[in-house]
This record gives C-alpha cells, sequence and structure tokens, in this order.
C-alpha cells in the first residue's frame, strides 16, 4: 500500500494487478514472467489520531488490523466496467482475456464516515460505434489522432492505403470530429443529478510558424499537356515525359480565375518569390509487377484551372519543370525512381545482375562480365534501359 501524509491525515492507496497493459515478448505475446501492472481499487482517509489511539492500545498490532479497527473519514472507490464488450479499445492484443479492452474507469463512489449511502460519479462514453473503435495498431494519422484505414480509399486509386502509406489527416471536417471523439468520455452523471456532456472537435491550423500549412491531393492523372483527358497513370511516353499532374481538390467544381487559383492553393505571403515546390508520394511501378512508393519535391513552373472535373469537383494542373536529357523533357519523377532502383534495386536496374539464390561460379562469372560494358556505358545506357521498366 502507498501512502500520503499530512500534519493531520494519513491517505492510504490500494491497488491490484491489471488484466490489460501486460508485457509482450518479442514474439507479441503475453509475458507471464514480467509483474503486471497496477490499478487503483480504493483510497481510504485516516485521522492521524485515532491510528495513534489504538496503537497506544497495542503496539504489536498488523497494518491491516489497525486499519480495520479504524474508521476511515472518507473511502473513495473507484469501479471499473467488467464487460469485455463495453471496454475501450476492445481487442488488446495485452490483455488476458481475448477481445477485451483497456482498463475503463465506470464509477468514482465517495463514502464519508460510516455513512451507508455513498455519492457516485458515473461515467459514460458513448453508444456508437465512433465512440469506441476496436484497438488496431495502425488506425492513427501521424498526430496520434484515430483514423480508419478506410478512411483513405478515396486517395487509393484502385486500391487499398494503410496508414503508413498514407499518414495524413483527412481534410474532411465532419470525419475529423467523429474521429477525435473515439474512447473518450462524453457524459458525468452528478451526485445532484446532473450531467455533464462533453462534445469534442477536431483542432485546425493554417500556419507552421510563418509558413502556410500544406495539403495532400489525390493525383487523377498524367499528362504532356493542360488539355490532357484525366486517368493516365503513365509518368512518360517514350521519352518525353508526362509533366504535368492532375489534382482533385475538395472545392466545387465552378468557374475559377487563376489569381483564385494561385491565392487558394500557391501563394504563401513569407515565401519571398522563393521558388514554389511540390511535395509528392507517388506508388510507382519499377519493373513488372513491383511497386514502391516514392516520395520527393519538383519545382512548380506553371498551374492552373483544368477544364477537366473530378467527382464533380475542381480539379488543377501542375507543371512540374523537367528533368533535361538528350534534348527530351523527361519526368523527373521518374528519374527519381530510376535513382532509387539503381542505389536500392540494382537487380532491376540491371539485366542479368541477379544470379539466384545458389548461384554457380560460372553464374557470377556471366553476371561479372555482363555487368562490365554496362557500367563502362555508364549514365547514357541506365538512362535507356531505366525507360522500359519505371512506370
Amino acid at each position: 500500500n502507498h501512502t500520503i501524509e499530512s500534519k493531520t491525515m494519513i491517505a492510504y492507496f490500494f491497488t491490484s494487478p491489471r488484466n490489460d497493459a501486460q508485457p509482450l515478448t518479442a514474439e507479441g505475446k503475453i509475458d507471464a514472467t514480467k509483474a503486471k501492472k497496477e490499478k487503483l481499487d480504493y483510497i481510504k482517509l485516516y485521522s492521524k489520531a485515532e491510528l495513534a489511539r489504538i496503537i497506544l492500545n497495542n503496539q504489536n498490532i498488523s497494518r491491516q488490523d489497525l486499519l480495520n479497527q479504524a474508521t476511515p473519514i472518507k473511502t473513495i472507490n473507484f469501479i471499473y466496467e467488467t464487460d469485455n464488450s463495453k471496454m475501450l479499445c476492445g481487442h488488446m492484443p495485452n490483455h488476458s482475456v481475448s477481445g477485451a479492452g483497456k482498463l475503463t474507469l465506470k464509477e468514482v463512489r465517495i463514502t464519508n464516515g460510516t455513512n451507508t449511502s455513498p455519492i457516485s460519479y458515473k461515467f459514460n462514453y458513448g453508444n456508437k460505434s465512433e465512440d469506441n473503435p476496436k484497438y488496431s495498431t495502425r488506425e492513427t494519422d501521424r498526430w496520434g489522432n484515430f483514423k480508419s484505414v478506410g478512411a483513405n480509399n478515396q486517395f487509393a486509386l484502385g486500391q487499398s492505403l494503410n496508414n503508413d502509406q498514407f499518414p495524413y489527416t483527412i481534410q474532411d471536417k465532419v470525419l475529423s470530429d467523429k474521429n477525435a471523439q473515439a474512447w473518450l468520455i462524453k457524459e458525468i452523471n452528478l451526485p445532484s443529478g446532473g450531467t455533464i456532456k462533453v462534445e469534442y472537435e477536431s483542432h485546425d491550423y493554417s500556419y507552421i510558424q510563418n509558413k502556410r500549412t500544406a495539403q495532400m491531393f489525390k493525383v487523377v492523372g498524367f499528362g504532356s499537356s493542360p488539355n490532357d483527358n484525366l486517368g493516365k497513370d503513365d509518368l512518360y511516353n517514350g521519352f518525353d515525359g508526362n509533366n504535368y499532374l492532375f489534382f482533385e481538390t475538395n472545392l466545387p467544381a465552378g468557374t475559377y480565375t487563376k489569381t483564385e487559383i494561385s491565392k487558394l492553393f500557391f501563394e504563401d505571403n513569407n515565401d519571398y518569390n522563393l521558388k514554389k515546390y511540390l511535395y509528392y508520394k507517388l506508388n510507382v511501378r519499377l519493373d513488372g509487377s513491383k511497386y514502391e512508393y516514392m516520395p520527393g519535391y519538383e519545382e512548380i513552373l506553371d498551374y492552373d484551372k483544368s477544364t477537366k472535373i473530378s467527382n464533380g469537383k475542381l480539379v488543377i494542373w501542375v507543371k512540374i519543370k523537367p528533368y533535361l536529357y538528350q534534348g527530351k523533357e523527361l519526368s523527373p519523377i521518374a528519374r527519381n525512381a530510376w535513382q532509387f532502383i539503381r542505389d536500392n534495386l540494382p537487380e532491376l536496374a540491371w539485366d542479368g545482375y541477379s544470379v539466384g539464390e545458389n548461384p554457380d561460379f560460372m553464374d557470377v562469372i556471366g553476371s561479372l562480365v555482363g555487368n562490365i560494358g554496362k557500367i563502362i556505358a555508364g549514365e547514357d545506357h541506365f538512362e535507356n534501359q531505366a525507360t522500359s521498366r519505371i512506370s
């Protein structure tokens, strides 16, 4: 037991082992050899004078008998949820009961002296599914707030994105406010009969220090001109880069001037006329069926409203600065992907680089000989070979 003392009072804190928050092994199993965390069951406040009188009459009395004989001035009981289906954050991996959730405070009862009618504060965490979603290690955004993986579907372009791949906050006020309520208290029922109701909303901000905040938008196509149709996913056509990117915004389609587009998406009063850059994160096909998420920054040369619309929303196009090679305007995004596979996945960059898991001596010699010419050829050979792989 733990205690806190004042000049005339002493409070005893009584705890017991928790069933949740148990230590795990490296394999994700509960480690029964480690000590469990404790939960606070109740607090009892005693008069030091009364305890001293009891001890004076029986100096060999045990602490437990001492506290049983004394009358607590105040007792505070902490009542926890025992229904596994109502525990917050269900299906915790480190709970001793399968499907159960985190320790959930249900009620606080306060008893004064020997009074048989305690006063209580009862807590309600809501009954909707969004109030108490199940536990999942990846159901959060990069701020640590709850975000269902399903919320990323609007950015998936035909595939599912988990929160590792798309950790960004969804720019939907209604959805964000709903996510902000997860696992939080909604009502406190007071001893007086009154009720405190609590509502939550997501936080928003417009600046990081002196810079406007940025937002991720869904790419709905690439093209070689502002008038191309949406839906193309090729980074280049032959050696010509598709250096126009089309984005679906969160604004309804309508008539917007370039000045309005600039103020809405590109202008920053504190950019001091510096070059503007676009941050992207694209799932690029490296070779055959092999894909990799590629982040990067590219310089923006021009932008405006597209004549096309996507899902009833305004689409804007952005022209990025091309990578110049042999008089051609290559895609800088593809160029970054080529560099990535050359540095990290050379078996995709050079034919004959990989010789399998159990190569014999001649396989190794053949691979070395085959790549000598490619090493000598250097950049030119690589650029030509890469265009047949990256898209």
